[in-house]
């Protein structure tokens, strides 16, 4: 009998996992390579996380989501943890990647207005228009998705202290992200202020 799994607190599946931590933000600061479908074929891409902090939020996303398939029975704890672990932190990393590539237009950059560029001098009934659809989109928001927007959109808090301050979890917050971002893309599209590209 393992004397440490007595003990109160004690988590071996959480061990198990831990364990690969540090290798796990060492491939992604590293580099990996995913296959990425183009309309020449599939290609072989490289993708690193430059960010340490980034790497390892990825690495404990990775963990919790390993943990919370272990609990749930979901995991067959006979395979090996490691390469299973591997290929979820990959996979948020992309997502991650996918995502900050996008540009979504939030409250807070379109009413603050955008630098001066040089060109034509911007338009005040553009602009008015720009900003009522903004005050239109956060208006038809729940309470709970202007909460998410305020504290992750425009004070620019991560999704860690987002979700403490909601009183929600971390994979709550960052569905609630990407429901804001689809919502908006699809809002600003659907009344011509965004290409479809």
């Amino acid at each position: 009998m393992n004397p440490q799994s007595s003990e109160p607190g004690t988590d071996e599946p959480a061990a198990l996992v831990h364990a690969h931590a540090a290798e796990v933000v060492r491939v992604l600061r590293a580099g990996f390579t995913w296959r990425k479908k183009t309309n020449q074929g599939v290609q072989h891409a490289v993708h690193r996380v430059d960010s340490v902090f980034e790497a390892e939020d990825v690495c404990h996303e990775a963990i919790a989501i390993v943990l919370r398939q272990m609990r749930n029975g979901r995991f067959d704890r006979t395979r090996p943890v490691r390469p299973y672990l591997m290929r979820i932190a990959t996979n948020l990393a992309l997502r991650r990647a996918r995502l900050a590539a996008r540009e979504v237009p939030t409250e807070v950059v379109l009413l603050e207005g955008r630098p001066v560029e040089s060109g034509p001098a911007p338009d005040p009934l553009v602009d008015a228009e720009r900003d009522a659809l903004v005050r239109d989109f956060v208006g038809q928001l729940d309470t709970g998705e202007r909460a998410v927007l305020r504290l992750t959109f425009e004070a620019g808090e991560s999704q860690a202290a987002a979700a403490g301050a909601l009183g929600l979890s971390r994979d709550q917050v960052y569905r609630t992200m990407v429901r804001i971002r689809t919502a908006a893309l699809r809002f600003f599209r659907e009344r011509g202020h965004l290409d479809d590209a």
